[in-house]
């Protein structure tokens, strides 16, 4: 069953962990290095793509491995606060909060805001649209 929520790709989180390694600092430096050699690396705009997520202008004006650090955790923790008011204001009963959770277990949902995607959380909530708009059309029609 694809839309059960045990068989949702969990979302995906850098580990903080991970960049104390020597390697990944290394990396870090040369990227950062290669980065700021570009023409008006200050001023850098990403490029509009279809599908992506344009970062805030801080994120380009890191120059250390501190900052960036820093700006992992300040995205991660917007990116919670923001799951937690989506799941607040979802207007399901089938709910569940306890322990940290953030789920919807109603039968026009199953959705997990905590570890969905942000692309099967909009799929998922179109869906849960579309249903309770076949239902309203059903009953008003008759």
């Amino acid at each position: 069953m694809k839309d059960s929520i045990h068989n949702q790709p969990e979302a995906k989180s850098i580990d903080s962990s991970n960049l104390a390694n020597k390697e990944v600092k290394e990396k870090f430096r040369k990227l950062l290095a290669d980065f700021k050699s570009l023409p008006d690396s200050t001023n850098y705009v990403p490029p509009e793509v279809p599908g992506t997520v344009e970062l805030p202008s801080e994120v380009y004006k890191i120059s250390s491995l501190d900052q960036l650090v820093e700006e992992v955790e300040k995205l991660k923790a917007e990116n919670k606060k923001l799951r937690q008011l989506l799941w607040q204001e979802h207007p399901c009963e089938g709910k569940y909060g306890d322990d940290g959770e953030l789920q919807c277990n109603s039968y026009t949902c199953v959705i997990d805001f905590k570890r969905n995607s942000v692309k099967t959380l909009e799929d998922s909530l179109f869906k849960r649209s579309l249903i309770k708009y076949k239902e309203y059309t059903d009953a008003n029609t008759n």
